[in-house]
C-alpha cells in the first residue's frame, strides 16, 4: 500500500515546493533596486519624504544596502541622515559618495547650532 501512496505524496510535495518557490520568485514583484531608483527619482523631483520611504522599501528586502542608507543620509533631516550614512559605511567601508555625504550633513548640522 504505502508504494502507491508514497510517489503519489512525493509528487505532491514536490508541486509544493515548486510552487512556493514560483510564487516567491514570480515576475510583478518589486526588487530592492527597483526601490533605489524610485527613491533617486524622488531625490530628483525634491520629493524628498517619498525618496526616503523608497529606500527604506529597499532597505527592507536587502537590509544590508548601503546604496539605500546613502539616499536617506542625504536627505536633509540631519540626524537620521547621518546615522543612515554611518550605517552605509559599516556596510561598505569605501563607499565615497556616502563620506562625501556624512562630512556634508555633519556640517550642515554643526551650522543650525
Amino acid at each position: 500500500m504505502y508504494k502507491k501512496i508514497l510517489p503519489a505524496i512525493l509528487f505532491i510535495l514536490i508541486c509544493t515546493v515548486g510552487i512556493v518557490w514560483w510564487w516567491g520568485a514570480a515576475p510583478g514583484k518589486i526588487s530592492a533596486e527597483t526601490y533605489l531608483s524610485k527613491s533617486l527619482t524622488y531625490h530628483q523631483q525634491g520629493n524628498y519624504q517619498k525618496c526616503i520611504s523608497a529606500a527604506e522599501q529597499a532597505i527592507k528586502l536587502r537590509p544590508n544596502y548601503a546604496e539605500a542608507y546613502n539616499n536617506i543620509g542625504s536627505m536633509q533631516q540631519w540626524d537620521k541622515g547621518i546615522i543612515a550614512l554611518e550605517k552605509a559605511l559599516a556596510i561598505k567601508p569605501d563607499f565615497q559618495l556616502a563620506k562625501n555625504n556624512l562630512a556634508w550633513a555633519k556640517k550642515q548640522k554643526t551650522a543650525l547650532r
